[in-house]
């Protein structure tokens, strides 16, 4: 048996199986209930979306001999014969590839002869759009007033490129894109009947990635189930030729930082692993547009997109959106688009570089120091607080009388030293192979220097993390699960690693990690 492609396997065979096309679902049924079919269709709409599988559905169903409340029984002669493409009264044909005139003079001399078994000799016209308009001209009379037997169902996805007097002569149904709610609902059924899972973030990926058609979202799903049994994430990624996550992650949060030497650094990474620019350029979009629903909601799925959001503002979000989409507009036609993207992240990165920085980007800058400034005040007086609690009465201080030799002058008393800090532990074998191993990853070095190593063990590292985003990056970024995979990979034996904060952020005064930008 020749192979079918998933999407045709699973193709709608009947009107509650169409996803997303509520509306037009319902006018056809009602049609076909009230055997009140009209003579032409026209099904118009983006690609994937359901166009020839509902028209397929309309003409399985004019045909059957046992209809049932508007849908097919798919049991009876007809209904099988049109599900194994061999019903003699359904004539599909592609506008394609027989687009001339004398391919519509064939249509307008066939029509007159009866249906051989059904009750309706119906066409189905795919991409009508690319026929010429000699056949279009030939065609019209037939539109307007084609016998009662015969039933026309026009599909394209180009309703401007139709002339008018086609559009005056066929009833219009427009098909919309599919919500990803109804993709992941249909991907899950299809892999319960195929007997594979799939993780729910690996299904998110593919209906983002089908952009609202069906027919792509299981073409991406196919191709993962080549890859394995079990949809990961990660292989949805590795299959749409998309950035890692934590790669992202790390880029955003440069750029929030006006890190240029780490945010390039992390970019060239992922072009040189092979990610085309135009993908990379769409993630980033799609990671500033989630920030942004965060930023307007207060909310998000995502809670490192939800910091994001704080760190950028809403004015950075959209000045960011506003670069990249130019960007992505203009590599379409570049040379070489990798330098649009790395100029689109300098511009970023430079905000002093704009026509008139100082809307909004001076206005940015300034609310950064602001809340920085007012988050410090909420730290001093808390602090305060604390202290004033806890202190004890002071007791009465002895005066310290100096000294004096055999002569009767004051001696020189030396001061006395206050106690140094524990100093951090000495750097073991497990350590020093993590430095030296992420020696020279700009994106993973950083976080790294942010990290203090407290005590190792045989098998088991505790991190002293330098503030609390240090360590959100480090153990939701995938730096703490990738470290753990290459020690296992290399010795053979699993690493425990425990990263925590430090309990006060302050003493007596500013930390030495709270530090506040000046800008001349």
């Amino acid at each position: 048996m020749a192979y079918k492609a998933l999407y045709r396997v699973f193709r709608p065979r009947r009107f509650s199986d169409v996803k997303g096309q509520d509306m037009v679902v319902n006018v056809l049924k009602n049609q076909v209930r009230d055997a009140s079919p009209s003579h032409a269709y026209l099904f118009s709409g983006p690609r994937g979306t359901g166009k020839t599988s509902t028209a397929r559905i309309l003409a399985t169903v004019l045909n059957c001999l046992n209809p049932q409340d508007g849908e097919p029984c798919l049991q009876c002669e007809n209904c099988r014969a049109a599900l194994s493409d061999s019903m003699i009264d359904i004539i599909e044909m592609d506008a394609a590839s027989n687009n001339g005139v004398d391919n519509a003079r064939d249509i307008r001399d066939k029509v007159a002869l009866l249906p051989a078994k059904g009750k309706y000799k119906v066409y189905i016209i795919d991409e009508v759009h690319m026929l010429t308009n000699q056949a279009f001209n030939a065609l019209l009379k037939t539109l307007e007033e084609p016998p009662a037997h015969v039933v026309f169902i026009l599909a394209t996805t180009e309703v401007d490129a139709l002339p008018q007097t086609v559009l005056s002569r066929c009833q219009r149904f427009d098909f919309k894109y599919i919500d990803g709610r109804h993709i992941v609902d249909r991907m899950r059924r299809i892999l319960r009947e195929i007997g594979a899972t799939a993780e729910d973030d690996a299904l998110s990926a593919i209906a983002e990635a089908s952009g609202g058609a069906m027919r792509d979202a299981l073409t991406i799903l196919e191709k993962c189930c080549s890859v394995s049994d079990t949809v990961t994430e990660q292989i949805v990624y590795s299959v749409l030729g998309y950035a890692e996550k934590s790669s992202l992650y790390r880029l955003f949060y440069a750029v929030a930082d006006y890190d240029a030497a780490m945010a390039f650094g992390i970019l060239t990474q992922i072009l040189n692993a092979g990610i085309e620019s135009s993908i990379i350029a769409a993630q980033i979009l799609r990671g500033f547009e989630e920030m942004l629903f965060a930023a307007v909601r207060g909310e998000g799925k995502d809670p490192l997109m939800k910091e994001l959001a704080e760190k950028f503002g809403k004015p950075g979000i959209l000045r960011a959106l506003d670069i990249f989409a130019d960007a992505q507009n203009r590599m379409k036609f570049a040379p070489k688009p990798p330098i649009l993207l790395e100029a689109a992240l300098l511009r970023i990165l430079l905000p002093e570089s704009e026509e008139n920085p100082a809307f909004p980007i001076l206005q940015e800058r300034m609310a950064k120091m602001e809340d920085r400034f007012a988050d410090l005040q909420k730290e001093v007086a808390v602090l305060h607080d604390k202290q004033e609690t806890v202190r004890p009465n002071p007791a009465p201080v002895k005066p310290v009388l100096a000294e004096k030799d055999g002569r009767g002058k004051e001696k020189n008393v030396p001061p006395v030293k206050k106690k140094a800090p524990a100093a951090a532990a000495s750097p073991g074998p497990i350590w020093s192979w993590v430095l030296e191993t992420y020696a020279a990853d700009f994106s993973a070095k950083p976080i790294l220097n942010g990290c203090t190593l407290l005590r190792e063990e045989e098998g088991a590292l505790d991190l002293l993390a330098a503030n609390p985003m240090m360590r959100l990056m480090f153990e939701n970024g995938g730096l703490k699960a990738e470290i753990q995979e290459k020690y296992k990979e290399a010795f053979g034996k699993n690493l425990r690693i425990r990263i925590s904060e430090p309990e006060e952020r302050m003493s007596g005064g500013l930390n030495g990690q709270d530090k506040v930008d000046i800008i001349d």
